[in-house]
């Protein structure tokens, strides 16, 4: 136990960003599949060195994050050394907090009676850690604050030794989002969000001038879909899955061409439409909630969509019929360059592995 304990210490310390390491894996575990990521850097620019994945089928949900793990580690090969991961979003308290430069000297004694606000359980039983960021003006620090309980990251840390891991690193998911967008994309003197839209949980993050200043972990998920097509269709979950990819939003329902109330492309568009007309809803909301936070204008400049149902047909000229706002997928794989025989799954679309990739970025800074 002593050792363990050690160990979440040790991370603790480096849980927002400090304190990088060359040839991290980004180890990204989702209730559905795990994704792992190593990047090279080849010719002064990030390649993937590695890309794995082991899908956990709902039959077959029993399969422990471990026995995914060990799958994907048997199959490829990889060791299993200097690993970065994340708790999901939504069993972490993210706040971010302004904070005046000579405040900075009690910066512990602020963030612990920070902590106690905003649980509901002891605080030995917290796990916290902070990031700095410069703030609005020069005399200010904005503090992005995590916290989560200390039972899960104990789990977390056991749980991958048991798979042979060497754990260095637990990151926020919205940390790992911020870092393989700004890398990529023009984000400078602009403010704009990214949802990533996975199958067990979505997190919407908010960046101005490429820095991090808002992150919400969403309602809507990819299995809301899948269940309302389900429903509406009356199939299996499967097939609800392969509906929403293969028909998605269907361009002749989007323009009125196709209204027929018994048509299958209609009513999986319904079902979609009605999941995403929530998420456009929690969009709006948490940019109005920022607005207030920040007491700045709440307006987005550009919105990213990524994660693994970021695929879904027609999603985004959907959305921009919904939303006053420049909207484009982010693919990681507009970017990075996958090297010659890397062992893993070649594919043509990689906003799944944002997550991941954006954990195994930090080992490159």
């Amino acid at each position: 136990m002593i050792a363990l304990l050690d160990t979440i210490n040790t991370i603790r310390k480096v849980a927002l960003g400090r304190t990088p390491e060359k040839e991290l894996l980004g180890l990204d575990m989702g209730t559905d599949s795990v994704k792992i990521v190593q990047l090279a850097r080849r010719d002064g620019n990030l390649s993937i060195k590695r890309l794995l994945s082991e899908s956990r089928p709902d039959s077959e949900r029993e399969i422990t994050e471990n026995e995914a793990i060990k799958r994907i580690v048997n199959r490829s090969g990889i060791k299993t050394g200097n690993t970065i991961t994340t708790i999901p979003s939504r069993d972490i308290n993210e706040k971010f907090i302004m904070m005046h430069l000579s405040a900075a000297e009690k910066m512990e004694d602020i963030l612990r009676w920070e902590v106690k606000k905003h649980i509901n359980y002891p605080l030995q039983e917290a796990v916290y850690d902070y990031h700095l960021d410069p703030g609005g003006e020069s005399d200010e620090l904005s503090v992005h604050l995590a916290i989560t309980k200390r039972e899960l990251i104990e789990n977390k840390v056991r749980s991958l030794g048991e798979a042979g891991f060497t754990l260095s690193v637990i990151e926020t998911e919205s940390r790992a989002i911020r870092r393989a967008v700004s890398a990529n994309e023009k984000v400078e003197g602009i403010i704009s969000g990214v949802v990533n839209l996975g199958s067990s949980s979505s997190t919407f993050v908010v960046m101005d001038n490429g820095e991090l200043k808002f992150c919400r972990d969403m309602d809507v998920i990819g299995e809301d879909i899948d269940r309302t097509i389900s429903k509406m269709l009356h199939i299996d979950m499967e097939a609800s899955e392969v509906a929403k990819r293969e028909i998605g939003l269907d361009r002749m329902v989007m323009d009125g061409q196709e209204s027929e109330p018994t048509s299958v492309k209609y009513n999986v568009y319904s079902a979609i439409e009605s999941q995403i007309d929530r998420l456009i809803a929690e969009i709006n909301q948490s940019m109005h909630f920022y607005g207030i936070q920040s007491e700045t204008d709440s307006r987005l400049d550009r919105l990213y969509v990524t994660g693994g149902n970021a695929r879904i047909p027609n999603l985004i000229p959907f959305m921009r019929g919904k939303m006053d706002t420049e909207i484009k997928i982010f693919d990681p794989a507009d970017y990075f360059e996958k090297m010659d025989g890397n062992g893993g799954e070649a594919r043509d679309s990689l906003v799944q592995f944002t997550v991941a990739i954006g954990l195994a970025m930090r080992g490159m800074e």
